[in-house]
């Protein structure tokens, strides 16, 4: 009984010490907003923007269409359209917290939930103990490669992939009827809800999982598994494939509208030594070596922890299944011409600019790795050690709190629009390509304040200015910094 206790204390204490290294300028400063003045700004803002339709206020009066990018329609799905962030953010909004004070408790919440989803995974799926679970849960919701895409906010919600993975993963003939079309609902509603929240995620999930079936396909004994799971269930199989489709419908037929190629960048893809390049503490100790890459495609877990990863793999039943896994993974988004391919010609691959961010798909794998490791090891005390020592890689030399709420509230004082303008737009001097995003986010927030349209914008898919759309007197210039 006290060694259970034990491990359930070391669960929760590897969560606090998680959110304390990841947050701290945070809980130090509450001015301090991890990411940057783009991406986090941007999500805030979609988040909102729901707030806002379900209270009532201002211009938000379709759930599709935020006021931004006038006269331009359907501006929701012209990127993320963080559908399960609504529960995390709105809450806080209600009770009264300030838009950039409920981001902050809705990342806070979306890393819980990350290390959540995959502590249950490891400890109800794969059975491994509860501190070797509280461990792979920390790898996963708190490793480099979380940190390294910090700046980009619509990242941090991982975790309906993982409970739909956790969810289909306890789907058995030894259940009642009812307990598995429980089971296979929530799988569907979890992998609909991440496409709706992230749809890089929910790309990686079709992406991933056709990959780790055909790789099943190919061994005896993960083949037969399968075969026989699709005999048993069949009809549940067609079934909630039906109800997934149903409840995609909505968000394809939007970004269907949308109908635009989004933007490709070759410095995003894997480098040949991305899964080096970290911002560990403990690695820059050990060595000098500057990774001059964009930090897009920054991938690295820490030198030991990659060793130990691979160790774990190898020690695994399925050691040739993950092996393979990864390696196709990495193959695939080394390969340029292969993922213009699918940029160009495949349902969703527009989305897939970012290659570096297929990190995402093999964190899993890799915290799955260092479980197996750590139970493996046959002195619990030597396996305690290791640990550490992965801990300690994890420790990042960078924040990740590079602006403050003050910044954005005097950026956004800058601008005055005029009061007859119902409508306004700020134009650079400068062509579109060299455009700074951050003052069309600033022009997003003024116009919320003013309850007024914007002909600016920032997402995914940025729409040329329609001349003329906005009265010449509404029209202005900002000079780039």
């Amino acid at each position: 009984m006290i060694k259970k206790w034990l491990g359930k204390l070391s669960v929760v204490m590897l969560l606090i010490f998680g959110l304390v290294m990841f947050f701290y300028p945070m809980l130090i400063n509450s001015s301090n907003m991890f990411g940057d003045l783009g991406d986090t700004r941007f999500v805030t803002y979609v988040l909102e923007h729901f707030y806002k339709w379900i209270t009532h206020q201002g211009l938000h009066t379709s759930f599709w269409n935020m006021p931004m990018f006038y006269p331009y329609e359907n501006t929701l799905a012209f990127s993320d359209v963080m559908l399960g962030g609504i529960p995390l953010y709105v809450p806080f909004r209600l009770l009264g917290v300030s838009p950039f004070g409920a981001m902050q408790a809705c990342g806070m919440l979306a890393q819980t939930l990350n290390f959540v989803a995959f502590y249950f995974l490891m400890r109800k799926a794969f059975k491994f103990e509860y501190w070797i679970s509280g461990a792979a849960a920390f790898l996963f919701a708190f490793g480099l490669p979380r940190h390294h895409q910090l700046c980009h906010a619509q990242l941090m919600f991982q975790f309906f992939m993982i409970f739909a993975i956790l969810a289909f993963s306890k789907i058995n003939i030894h259940n009642s009827n009812l307990k598995n079309h429980l089971l296979f609902l929530t799988t569907s509603l979890m992998f609909a809800l991440q496409i709706y929240t992230s749809f890089y995620y929910g790309w990686f999930m079709v992406f991933g999982g056709t990959l780790a079936l055909l790789i099943g396909l190919c061994f005896k004994n993960s083949r037969t598994a399968i075969i026989e799971f699709v005999k048993i269930f069949k009809k549940e199989i067609l079934l909630y494939a039906v109800v997934t489709f149903v409840l995609l419908l909505p968000l394809g037929y939007h970004y269907l509208i949308v109908g635009e190629r989004f933007g490709w960048c070759n410095d995003f893809m894997l480098k040949p030594f991305s899964f080096l390049a970290s911002q560990s503490l403990f690695d820059s100790k050990l060595w000098n070596f500057q990774f001059k890459y964009n930090m897009e495609a920054w991938t690295g877990i820490g030198a030991l922890t990659t060793v130990l990863i691979f160790i774990g793999m190898w020690k695994s039943r399925c050691r040739w299944q993950l092996l393979l896994f990864t390696l196709f993974v990495v193959l695939f988004f080394f390969n340029i011409p292969m993922n213009r391919f699918i940029h160009y010609n495949f349902p969703g691959g527009t989305a897939i600019r970012a290659g570096g961010r297929c990190i995402f798909l093999l964190l899993p794998v890799f915290a799955y790795g260092v479980a197996v490791f750590l139970k493996k090891t046959s002195n619990q005390l030597i396996a305690i050690i290791f640990f550490m020592l992965i801990f300690a890689e994890q420790i990042p030399y960078e924040s990740g709190f590079s602006w403050t709420k003050q910044e954005h509230y005097q950026r956004i004082s800058q601008y005055h629009i005029p009061q007859e303008c119902h409508v306004f737009y700020y134009r650079t001097r400068k062509y579109m390509q060299d455009y700074d995003c951050i003052y069309d986010i600033d022009l997003m927030w003024k116009a919320d304040e003013e309850h007024k349209f914007t002909a600016n914008g920032y997402s995914g898919f940025m729409p040329f200015y329609i001349e003329g759309s906005v009265p010449e007197n509404c029209v202005f210039e900002i000079e780039n910094k």
